[in-house]
């Protein structure tokens, strides 16, 4: 390959051979790692049903809640129905936060109503209808 240079030694523009090398693109040197056709981004997938932690304490929770504490075997409750209670006895005992937490999941928590009153704002434009005429009448003779 030759080239033609200028007086300092610089390459001219435009002399380069027909052969040259492609310049790589920014994205050229990512190609490597971009997907292949067919091939998944994830290849594990989602998780199954029963493996996300939600669904395992759902299942939890349905425990027997006397197995796990180790008191008596004649409590049949579950450890939902057992936490339960203990919120109901702690909001009966004074704690906010108890009857609050119960009240949101048996009710659902409430919607924050938001009003807002705008003092500043400015008046709209109120121009005389003869105003109006003489700028319709203005830009229907361009």
């Amino acid at each position: 390959m030759s080239r033609d240079r200028d007086e300092k030694g610089r390459f001219l523009p435009g002399t380069a051979d027909k052969q040259q090398v492609k310049q790589p693109t920014p994205a050229d040197h990512l190609k490597k790692h971009q997907f292949q056709p067919g091939q998944s981004g994830n290849p594990a997938g989602r998780p199954k049903k029963g493996d996300a932690w939600a669904d395992i304490i759902a299942e939890a929770m349905e425990d027997n809640a006397g197995e796990l504490t180790g008191r008596t075997q004649d409590d049949k409750s579950t450890i939902r129905q057992a936490v339960t209670r203990r919120m109901i006895l702690n909001a009966l005992g004074g704690d906010v936060k108890a009857a609050q937490w119960l009240a949101d999941r048996e009710s659902g928590k409430p919607g924050q109503r938001l009003e807002m009153e705008i003092t500043d704002a400015p008046s709209p434009l109120v121009l005389p209808e003869e105003q109006i005429d003489e700028i319709y009448q203005d830009n229907s003779s361009d």
